[in-house]
């Protein structure tokens, strides 16, 4: 039985580092009921508008390649920390912004601190997780940004009428402030400290997070995979190469699967299906929120219960269907008639639902799991990049694709990406749940297939 207040230290350590995932969700939001009043205050064309809203994408990228360094040589925690401290700035700075260029910049360098972030939280929060709570605690990450989402619809909904699009961007620096504050008190990784050489310092976070009992033996699985190996030895293993692959395949497909693309021009989707009032568009825009935090809560309490690749098979799925039935209704608006908004509807939730309890949330899992402490860095590093640069493309796409081929054709190419994802999951995804990272990583180093390391 775990000790009480071992218990409630580790609640506090994945709140705070979990409210990485909200500043995340509150950008992911708020930009679909911004971006209307950004183009009438600046008189955006719709290029100007992908620009607008993938800025913060790109800014992530660059965030996220230098997050290796950084992490590597400075830590988790104080990576976080400067996240906050730039995400602040950058946060005032958009809503100030007395131009479209400066917007541009302002939201580059808060998704410089977005891709910091989400970078440094779920790592930090495998590392300092108990295997047999590891998913369900990485997936807190994940809830964070759901509600981070919901909040900036509601943020979104509450200033619509009077069109305070700046209000909108700003008010998120308070939990950026909350935030800083709250990492101040947060251990540092213990596993970044066994291969900083600070072994006490590993030790005592270690207490404060185990059972006393189990102390000894995770500082001993740490200490296995642990000892130091040049950067040119962890890139030139093939074995690593291919771990590394698959989670840049897995956060390409998590981006390409459509959720941000449904989050950015959601109240335009929902015009093309019915939906008048821009009030009523943002309404549909919020419920999408709702749906899916309540579905990352049931991801919290059943990770560990019904394991990854489950879930995974089962988010393919439901993206599958959703998307392939949405693009028949929207194809022919007129052959339901009235029903067409309640309908659609049905299908986004469904895929909604789909989305977050798989690929939203198992991904950032399995990520956070399968790669080697010794290259953890450089690999989650690609990883992330690879998750914002796709992220980036789909914003700046996706409009386009819209307005040139339909957007019933844009819901038929999702349902073939969705059969390409399954198809990636049955051949490579392993079962992790309730595995050590460290068995994890010498399943992989002893040359078992991927789809194995985790047996």
């Amino acid at each position: 039985m775990q000790k009480t207040g071992t218990h409630y230290f580790i609640y506090f350590v994945v709140f705070i580092a979990a409210l990485a995932g909200l500043l995340f969700g509150f950008d992911l939001g708020v930009i679909s009921g911004a971006l209307p009043f950004i183009k009438s205050a600046f008189n955006l064309s719709a290029f100007a508008e992908g620009i607008v809203t993938s800025s913060v994408l790109f800014g992530s990228a660059i965030g996220a390649i230098v997050s290796f360094w950084l992490s590597r040589y400075f830590g988790r925690r104080f990576s976080l920390l400067v996240s906050a401290i730039i995400y602040t700035l950058a946060c005032l700075g958009s809503a100030w912004s007395p131009s479209v260029h400066f917007l541009i910049i302002a939201r580059f360098v808060l998704g410089f601190s977005v891709g910091v972030a989400t970078y440094n939280a779920p790592i930090y929060l495998s590392e300092i997780s108990p295997a047999q709570k590891r998913g369900s605690i990485v997936t807190v990450y994940q809830l964070m940004v759901t509600i981070g989402i919901v909040v900036a619809f509601l943020s979104d909904l509450l200033f619509t009428p009077s069109g305070s699009w700046r209000w909108m961007v700003g008010i998120i620096c308070v939990p950026a402030v909350l935030m800083f504050i709250g990492i101040l008190f947060l251990p540092r990784s213990p596993r970044w400290l066994m291969l900083s050489d600070r072994r006490q310092e590993a030790l005592s976070v270690l207490k404060k997070i185990h059972n006393p009992e189990d102390v000894d033996r995770e500082l001993s699985n740490i200490d296995t995979v642990s000892h130091k190996i040049s950067l040119r030895q962890i890139l030139s293993n093939n074995r690593y190469i291919a771990v590394v692959l698959l989670g840049v395949g897995l956060q390409i497909i998590q981006q390409f699967a459509g959720m941000n693309a449904m989050l950015y021009y959601a109240p335009e989707i929902f015009a093309h299906a019915g939906f008048v009032s821009h009030f009523s568009q943002m309404f549909a825009t919020f419920l999408i929120g709702i749906v899916n935090t309540i579905a990352t809560i049931f991801v919290i309490r059943f990770v560990e219960t019904f394991g990854r690749r489950k879930l995974l098979y089962f988010s393919g799925s439901a993206i599958l269907l959703s998307t392939f039935t949405l693009g028949l209704i929207l194809r022919d608006s007129q052959s339901l008639g009235a029903l067409t908004p309640y309908f659609s509807l049905f299908d986004v939730f469904l895929f909604i639902i789909g989305y977050a309890v798989g690929y939203g949330s198992v991904v950032w899992v399995l990520c956070s799991e399968i790669f080697p402490l010794q290259g953890r860095d450089v690999a989650m590093s690609c990883a992330t990049t690879s998750n914002w640069v796709a992220s980036g493309i789909v914003g700046v796409i996706t409009l386009p694709i819209i307005k040139d081929f339909g957007i019933a054709n844009f819901y038929f190419i999702l349902a073939v990406i969705a059969v390409a994802s399954l198809i990636v999951v049955r051949l490579f995804v392993p079962e992790t749940k309730g595995v050590e990272l460290e068995s994890i990583e010498n399943n992989l180093m002893s040359g078992k297939p991927l789809r194995e390391i985790g047996v």
